[in-house]
C-alpha cells in the first residue's frame, strides 16, 4: 500500500496548506522555489509571451501557482491593486511586475516606479509580511539590452537611490541567481523589508537560417538591429 511519503505532491500541498506551522521565511523559501520553477517553464515558450502586457504576462503567473496549490490572487486589492498576492493565514507577500523596453520603450523609471509601488504603497510591511517581490520583464529593444545588462542597470539605479531608500543593502544578482535582493527599513513599520527583484528576459528572434528566412520575425528584425541606445 502506498504511504502518504509516495505522492510528493500530496506533500507539497499539505505544506502549503499548513504554511502557518512552518516558519515564515520557509513559507518564503518554498514560494520562490516555486516561481523560478514557473519562470524556467514559461522561458520555454518565450515566442507566446512576445506580445503580452504586463497583466497577461503576470497572470500567466498566476495561474501556474494556483496550479500548485497556492491561496494567489490576481489584481488583490491590497491598498490598491496589486498585481500578485499569495497568503496563507497571516502569511502574506505581494509582488508588483512592470515591462522593461518593449514597444512603449519602458525604462528604469518604471521599474522604480513599481518597487515605489510596492514597498510605500501596497506593503505595509506587517508580521508575517516583511518579503515581496518585484518581476521584471525585459523585452530587449537591440543588440545591447540583455537579461545582465538591465540588471546591472537596475543595480545600478538603486544603489544612487540610497539616500531616498532608508538603510538600503542591495545583494547583486549572478549567474546563479538571477534575481538581486533589497533590503530597507519600511516607510511604515520601521522594520527591514525584503524584495526579490526576479528577471523575466523575454526575446525570441533566431538567426539559423530558418529564423533568418522567416517573415514574421522580419519587422521585428528590423527594429532590433537598427535600435538605438538613448536615455529613456
Amino acid at each position: 500500500m502506498n504511504s502518504f511519503n509516495d505522492f510528493p505532491e500530496a506533500q507539497e500541498y499539505a505544506m502549503r496548506a499548513i504554511a502557518p506551522r512552518i516558519s515564515y521565511e520557509k513559507f518564503v523559501e518554498k514560494l520562490y522555489m516555486d516561481i523560478d520553477s514557473i519562470l524556467s517553464l514559461m522561458m520555454d515558450g518565450v515566442g507566446h509571451l512576445l506580445d503580452l502586457d504586463e497583466t497577461g504576462i503576470s497572470f500567466l503567473i498566476w495561474t501556474n501557482l494556483k496550479s500548485k496549490n497556492y491561496d494567489a490572487q490576481l489584481d488583490s486589492d491590497k491598498n490598491g491593486n496589486a498585481d500578485i498576492s499569495v497568503t496563507s493565514d497571516t502569511y502574506k507577500w505581494i509582488a508588483e511586475a512592470k515591462i522593461y523596453g518593449g514597444k512603449n520603450n519602458y525604462g528604469l523609471n518604471h521599474i522604480y516606479q513599481g518597487f515605489l509601488q510596492l514597498t510605500t504603497r501596497y506593503s505595509k510591511c506587517e508580521a508575517n509580511a516583511d518579503c515581496g517581490g518585484l518581476f521584471i520583464f525585459i523585452k530587449p529593444r537591440g543588440r545591447t539590452e540583455t537579461e545582465k545588462s538591465i540588471m546591472d542597470s537596475w543595480l545600478n539605479m538603486l544603489n544612487n537611490k540610497k539616500n531616498e531608500i532608508k538603510n538600503l543593502v542591495l545583494t547583486p544578482h549572478s549567474l546563479n541567481e538571477r534575481s538581486l535582493f533589497s533590503e530597507h527599513d519600511h516607510v511604515v513599520s520601521g522594520y527591514r523589508y525584503k524584495v526579490r527583484h526576479m528577471p523575466l528576459c523575454l526575446l525570441h528572434l533566431p538567426e539559423d537560417k530558418s529564423g533568418l528566412d522567416s517573415k514574421k520575425y522580419e519587422e521585428a528584425r528590423i527594429a532590433y538591429e537598427s535600435f538605438e541606445v538613448k536615455n529613456w
